[in-house]
């Protein structure tokens, strides 16, 4: 429950993503002092997912790759929301994502939002939560339309299962 930042289990809802430590999680705590303690409630309780949509990719390391994300497979040109309101600090084509923007938010974090068919938004620009931001796309190296979508605390990504609201 500790690694999943899970304080009541009769709230699980199937098919959340679950981390299964080790047999020696324990010990790895103590020597290493890993981190139990769920995000901030103002962080937690204030990110909404930015669209609706299937998570095919999840964040972290694969056989092949490690992902600072989650991909969410949504209709071509579905509208992408804020997660939170924030300022734009990005907007523009970002390498293999794409037409990418990213948005800064209260408390250290941002969002990203990649692979889009349009930005609607321009740096220096402020958003309000819900606020249509971008549109499904497959900009990049996507192969279908799909919304890349990550949140970083402090620049370094996180799993954006743990700060998403169920939606």
């Amino acid at each position: 429950m500790a690694v999943n930042h899970i304080e009541d289990p009769s709230h699980l809802i199937a098919g959340t993503r679950l981390i299964v430590p080790s047999t020696n999680y324990r010990k790895a705590e103590n020597t290493t002092k890993v981190s139990t303690r769920r995000p901030p409630t103002t962080a937690r309780e204030g990110f909404i997912w930015p669209v609706r949509g299937k998570v095919t990719n999840f964040f972290g390391r694969t056989k092949s790759k490690v992902s600072k994300g989650i991909d969410i497979q949504a209709p071509l040109g579905a509208n992408v929301k804020a997660t939170q309101s924030g300022k734009v600090i990005f907007s523009g084509e970002y390498g293999p994502f794409g037409k990418t923007v990213i948005l800064q938010h209260s408390h250290g974090f941002s969002s990203v939002y990649a692979h889009n068919r349009e930005n609607l938004v321009k740096v220096g620009q402020w958003v309000r939560q819900g606020q249509t931001v971008a549109t499904v796309g497959m900009s990049g190296h996507a192969s279908h339309p799909i919304l890349h979508f990550e949140i970083r605390k402090k620049s370094k990504a996180v799993d954006p299962l743990i700060y998403l609201r169920s939606p």
